[in-house]
């Protein structure tokens, strides 16, 4: 049996306010450990909350540190820049999320395991 194949893409280049046509998006999936993926409600009677997506990537050599003036993605690695989530299976993706990035917070599980 195999497995949908996964796709986290970030548009690090054009600004929040542009067109989704002409973002030009960047393949981070080599980097996410975990993606957790959240919309709706849970009970019939709850309020419908906006759907959110969170994911811890691996950020050892600081690619995805704001602060960082020499990481992969600087200086674009700001909040308000769109992310999408898609799986292909069967030779069809689909789009399991989309939205802005609301931060980039940094912790660290270790010593030398940046998150």
């Amino acid at each position: 049996m195999s497995m949908p194949t996964l796709l986290v893409e970030v548009g690090f280049i054009n600004p929040p306010t542009q067109d989704l046509a002409g973002t030009s998006w960047e393949d981070i999936t080599a980097y996410v450990r975990s993606i957790s993926i959240r919309r709706g409600r849970q009970f019939e009677l709850d309020r419908i909350e906006a759907g959110t997506a969170n994911l811890v990537l691996n950020n050892g050599d600081r690619r995805f540190d704001p602060t960082s003036t020499s990481g992969g993605y600087a200086p674009y690695v700001l909040p308000g820049r769109r992310l999408r989530i898609s799986a292909t299976w069967a030779a069809t993706t689909y789009r399991l999320w989309s939205g802005f990035i609301e931060g980039w917070p940094q912790s660290w599980i270790g010593q030398t395991d940046a998150v």
